[in-house]
């Protein structure tokens, strides 16, 4: 009985398949933090698995302190032992669905995204309001400068992103 109510789940999973491109929330970049090899072409920019943790949770810390919470965190394993173990967290700023942040550290690179999200399927409306995007930019600042602090003498890219325009 058990095992044919899995197969029925299963099969229905399989045959609804994935959700209409329709139906999908867009999301664009706002700002962007990258240090290490897309860079500078360094090939390490921490020494070990340990000092990647070390350094993703103190992002982490500061994010949360900054009125991000923390949606979900995993460990991504690299084939080459150049990488090591990524560290990669994913944020949202609380009070809106619009603003989130991805964080990703390994030894090679540091990549910090700031995106915002649609309001509505296709609707090229995004709920971000001058205050989030303030927010955004205060705490890509502090960031930038927690990277030169950790990575002295090395590049810190940040990128700004046009915004959308309606079409």
């Amino acid at each position: 009985m058990k095992s044919r109510a899995i197969a029925i789940i299963l099969t229905s999973l399989l045959l609804c398949g994935c959700p209409p491109k329709g139906a999908m929330l867009k999301q664009q970049n706002i700002q962007r933090i990258d240090a290490g090899l897309g860079v500078d072409g360094t090939s390490k920019i921490l020494a070990s698995d340990e000092e990647v943790d070390q350094f993703a949770l103190e992002i982490e810390n500061f994010l949360k302190s900054e009125g991000f919470e923390l949606l979900n965190s995993s460990i991504s394993w690299g084939l080459q032992p150049l990488t090591g173990h990524t560290k990669n967290l994913g944020l949202r700023y609380p009070g809106t669905n619009a603003i989130y942040c991805y964080v990703k550290v390994s030894k090679k690179e540091l990549q910090i995204k700031f995106v915002e999200i649609e309001k509505q399927p296709q609707s090229n409306e995004y709920a971000t309001t001058a205050n989030d995007l303030l927010v955004v930019k205060e705490t890509i600042i502090a960031l930038t400068e927690l990277a030169k602090l950790k990575f002295k003498g090395r590049y810190v890219r940040v990128s700004k992103f046009e915004r959308a325009k309606k079409p």
